[in-house]
């Protein structure tokens, strides 16, 4: 069985089901990334595939809630997600909040607080209702009373499923006819356009604070989408997938004839052999030209289908871990540790006197000599054979002299993402 994976707007493959299931072993593919297989009729998810073995300790992940829950009174959106879903459901609320859209997730509940009051509170006062449907949102008693609260008080109603998803007959019965987008079966830059495009809609004038900068939805609106739903899978002459192939490349083969056919009688024997001859020259020019260009496109198309080179990987790894550096430095001279645990690491993240200990290291660092952002900088980023993993040194300024540290960071790539391992 081939298996095709799709993820960032490029689709990779063939890979067998061993080789997915490693992939999800090792955690570079998520249960709910789209797939697609021999014999599927349209692009489902990973969890979908048959023969796959998906543990829910591998859904239930401990993570770090990305921001804080909004909390005032202007229009906001509430967010009803399953939290086996969480790893895809907060880097989803993570771009939206980016562009400037209000969030509020069950995280920003503070403890000790009633959790049914302040659901209730939160849903009644939302502008907008996002619920993130999968097989787990829909079986769960949490999220149908949401739901249903939702709809009994007339709220803006938008659904984002995940995953192929078989609603209860009661959900089903008050979520048929409400507007819903299918993650995964839309390529990345068509779903991201549809969901701005429907938040602005139900939202209205007011409904976000525009971000400084580049604005996310500006950018993803001036992106033309190729198609609304993913295709299946296109492959080369020799049954493969030649690395990520960017569906604007994919091109279909048109019939092409060599133009009107000579006719078969001609009234005197001289004119019919002139005419045979133009007829035969021209014949022979149309079909060099059309194998010339036929090569000449297959040619390109086969440079433009090459995986990237490691150098091209690693400077693109290099750009992602100089950003997250900038956000890494940002948090500490801000003294926002929230910030700092949703950067590193999930197994760091289930060790929360390990990310204690590096923090306050880290802050009494910058305190003492009252360093500002712009005190710090990286000198160097080193990879493993495998791509997956940084040794990142650094240097900062101290008294106006740039001074290099004397250990090193580490930054590991997790989930497509670079984090940092304390």
């Amino acid at each position: 069985m081939k298996i095709y994976l799709y993820r960032n707007d490029e689709q990779f493959g063939p890979y067998s089901l061993e080789q997915v299931q490693a992939l999800v072993d090792e955690r570079a593919y998520t249960p709910i990334d789209s797939a697609w297989f021999d014999g599927c009729k349209e692009w489902t998810t990973i969890s979908h595939l048959p023969g796959i073995v998906i543990s829910e300790e591998k859904r239930r992940q401990h993570l770090v809630p990305p921001f804080e829950a909004y909390s005032g009174s202007q229009p906001y959106v509430f967010v009803s997600y399953a939290h086996a879903d969480g790893e895809l459901v907060f880097r989803e609320i993570k771009k939206l909040h980016k562009a400037g859209y209000r969030i509020w997730y069950d995280e920003g509940i503070e403890p000790g607080n009633d959790w049914p009051e302040h659901i209730a509170k939160a849903v009644i006062d939302c502008s907008l209702f996002l619920m993130f449907t999968s097989p787990r949102s829909a079986a769960s008693e949490n999220c149908r009373n949401e739901v249903n609260l939702a709809l009994n008080r007339k709220k803006k109603f938008l659904a984002v499923y995940l995953e192929e998803t078989e609603l209860p007959p009661g959900l089903e019965l008050r979520m048929g006819d409400l507007q819903a987008i299918f993650k995964f079966r839309m390529p990345d830059v068509t779903y991201r356009k549809k969901v701005f495009m429907g938040l602005d809609k139900l939202l209205g004038k007011g409904g976000r604070d525009l971000p400084d900068g580049q604005d996310p939805v500006a950018a993803a609106m001036a992106v033309e989408a190729d198609a609304d739903y993913l295709m299946a899978p296109a492959e080369n002459k020799v049954g493969k997938t030649a690395g990520p192939v960017p569906k604007a490349r994919i091109k279909t083969k048109v019939a092409k004839t060599a133009g009107p056919v000579p006719e078969a009688r001609v009234k005197t024997k001289g004119k019919g052999l002139w005419i045979g001859i133009g007829a035969a020259v021209v014949l022979c020019l149309v079909c060099v030209l059309y194998f010339a260009r036929e090569e000449t496109e297959s040619e390109a198309k086969e440079v433009l289908q090459q995986p990237p080179t490691r150098e091209e990987i690693e400077s693109e790894a290099k750009e992602a871990i100089h950003a997250q550096y900038e956000k890494l430095i940002a948090a500490i001279v801000a003294n926002r540790p929230q910030e700092f645990r949703a950067m590193v690491d999930s197994a760091s993240q289930a060790q929360p006197a390990r990310i204690l200990v590096q923090w306050t290291a880290l802050r009494a660092v910058v305190s003492l000599v009252k360093l500002k952002k712009e005190d710090f900088r990286i000198e160097e980023i080193t990879f493993n054979p495998e791509l997956t993993r940084a040794t990142v040194r650094t240097s900062h300024r101290e008294f106006g002299n740039w001074k290099r540290d004397g250990g090193a960071l580490t930054c590991i790539l997790e989930n497509g993402e670079w984090r940092w391992k304390p």
